[in-house]
């Protein structure tokens, strides 16, 4: 499978992931998961979202970090599979994580599990990938016809197509509504449901949609602008930010509109499917 997350560039702010999430400070796992919950409310919820859609048998995670998800999916899955690049993070994942949950093990990328599971993963993740359609093809392989299929992504409108501006150093591109739409379509034909998120404070739209304007120049999705002084601040401003609590009780899930429209109103961008196209879980 196509790696689901890009390795850190060197000079990388340490304790932080490529996906932006913080490194667990202690190998306790009731104070690690509150903390995880505590400040990571749109993951929470995304997790959430899905074990709801979730009717049993194999999952894979992709991008799975320190394995949270597993037991936020816990009761939905018989088996549980996440693979993420972050070797560290794997390694905490099956330490901790794994003892506490039973059927579920973590593992890096390796190989085509195709067709093995029932239901498939990939939140925050396209964002980190130079070919993101080879990755949803990989997930469409990887499912058993007829499977769940659940992604995320941030909502690119807020970055103007250039990463650099959003909420992280490590994203490759950012994907408005009708690109993303595009996107999942090309791979995933027929129905399915797309929706977006955002805080019911605003507080994860308004500092972005403050980039936005600020931003200048033509929108690109491919070349990355050499950091300013004013993007530097920004994204340090941002990085305090996640330091404020996020529960999921924050978060809210609604429909994205048909046909897509771009716009600064949501920080995510999701879609439920499934890999044969039919009607979405």
């Amino acid at each position: 499978m196509p790696n689901p997350a890009e390795p850190p560039p060197s000079g990388s702010r340490p304790g932080a992931r490529p996906g932006g999430s913080q490194v667990p400070e202690k190998g306790d796992l009731a104070s690690e998961r509150r903390r995880y919950e505590r400040h990571g409310g749109d993951h929470v919820a995304r997790y959430r979202w899905a074990a709801e859609r979730i009717r049993g048998g194999r999952v894979l995670d992709v991008g799975c970090g320190h394995g949270f998800g597993a037991l936020l999916l816990k009761g939905s899955f018989r088996e549980y599979l996440g693979v993420d690049v972050d070797e560290p993070a794997i390694e905490w994942a099956n330490r901790i994580v794994a003892p506490a949950a039973p059927g579920v093990r973590f593992a890096t990328p390796a190989g085509r599990p195709a067709g093995l599971f029932d239901a498939v993963t990939c939140f925050e993740v396209l964002e980190h990938v130079d070919d993101p359609a080879a990755l949803l093809r990989e997930l469409r392989a990887a499912v058993v016809p007829g499977g769940s299929v659940f992604l995320s992504t941030p909502n690119g409108s807020l970055s103007a197509g250039r990463p650099e501006w959003f909420m992280s150093p490590f994203h490759v591109a950012e994907f408005t509504a009708s690109e993303f739409v595009g996107l999942v379509s090309a791979a995933f034909p027929g129905a399915g449901e797309f929706y977006r998120q955002r805080r019911v404070d605003w507080l994860d739209c308004a500092p972005q949609a403050v980039r936005r304007q600020l931003a200048d120049g033509p929108r690109t999705s491919t070349t990355r602008a050499a950091p300013t002084a004013a993007s530097t601040a920004l994204r340090t401003g941002h990085a305090l930010f996640r330091k404020v609590p996020s529960p999921a009780s924050l978060w809210q899930l609604r429909p994205l509109p048909t046909p897509p429209r771009d716009g600064l109103g949501y920080s995510h961008l999701l879609w439920a499917g499934t890999s044969a196209g039919g009607r979405s879980p």
